[in-house]
């Protein structure tokens, strides 16, 4: 890897005192809760219904990423084990190892009746593992600015899921890791970094249902080049206001710099979740350290909460109400 690895580690600011946003662990069963892993890793409930996004908390090191194999964090995973048991779809974004590394662990935890939605390189990627039920590739499915999508129903009938077409910007300057196409399963367990293709990039626009009904719509994107990647056709993010914005550092970095258009005025969601800011390379149990093009101080004094748009910078493994 050389001056790639050295290139996508974390290299920013130490973030001692930084005001990261805490959730509260009560709620009310007809209020919309998100809880934040790291990275992309999100479980999203509304009223027994949940998905859960980007499955990985298993923050490796860096020798390790370079020399391999990856490990599970056996015991980081066993903490969120139970709170996956209502988990109908995982949405997975794209095949690198720190949106999916944690995906068998997770496939065994969630309701059996839940499917896997990603890209066909993941469903190749993950081939050889037993996951205990098949990778529903999107890539024929996904929304674009100019292409309506096609709507998926999670196997409890609670949630309908938009695939849209998304992007991954390079890790730092011209380099870009891992982005291969697969178009042949593996014949062997993905065990190193390398192993754990990008394919193709998605989002999710997720609408939680009551009799058939949209009662509250999340959207989704763990990784972003701006528009048009996540976007979909404006009619369709005109049905239903989206409650609640799950967003990348990318995404947030583009507002700051000015580029237009940008999810964050498109979705006008009043809730604007945050992810993807930290260096994964570092453990939990440590000081966060920020990923290199991310400065979270001038982005939490940029996104001012203002009374109709809350902005919020969660610390790890907290659960936030909205709505």
């Amino acid at each position: 890897l050389g001056t790639t690895a050295l290139a996508s580690m974390g290299c920013g600011s130490r973030l001692v005192g930084f005001p990261f946003d805490r959730g509260r662990a009560a709620a009310q069963s007809d209020q919309l809760q998100v809880t934040y892993y790291s990275v992309g890793c999100l479980l999203v409930r509304f009223r027994g219904a949940a998905f859960l996004t980007d499955p990985f908390w298993s923050h490796r090191p860096l020798s390790e990423v370079v020399w391999g194999p990856l490990q599970h964090d056996e015991k980081e995973i066993e903490r969120h084990r139970a709170d996956l048991s209502e988990v109908t779809a995982i949405l997975v974004g794209h095949g690198h190892y720190d949106h999916c590394l944690d995906l068998e662990p997770a496939s065994r935890s969630v309701h059996p009746s839940a499917r896997i939605y990603g890209s066909q390189t993941l469903k190749h990627v993950f081939a050889q593992v037993p996951l205990g039920r098949a990778v529903i590739p999107m890539n024929t499915k996904v929304a674009t600015p100019e292409k309506t999508g096609a709507w998926q129903l999670s196997s409890c009938g609670r949630m309908r899921i938009l695939p849209i077409l998304s992007g991954h910007p390079n890790q730092w300057l011209f380099f870009h890791l891992w982005q291969e196409r697969l178009r042949q399963d593996r014949t062997e367990k993905p065990q190193f970094a390398s192993d754990f293709q990008e394919g193709i990039t998605l989002a999710f626009l997720i609408d939680f249902l009551s009799q058939g009904e949209r009662i509250k719509r999340v959207y989704v994107q763990t990784s972003s080049t701006g528009y048009p990647a996540g976007f979909a056709s404006p009619e369709v993010f005109a049905e239903h206001p989206v409650d609640l914005a799950i967003l990348p550092m990318d995404c947030a970095n583009l507002k700051r710099r000015g580029a237009q258009p940008n999810l964050v005025d498109e979705l006008k969601a009043p809730t604007v979740l945050f992810c993807h800011w930290e260096d994964f390379f570092e453990p939990k149990s440590g000081v966060p350290k920020e990923i290199m093009k991310v400065d979270l101080p001038a982005l939490r004094e940029f996104f001012v909460n203002t009374p109709n748009q809350r902005f919020i910078f969660p610390w790890w493994n907290q659960r936030f109400v909205v709505g």
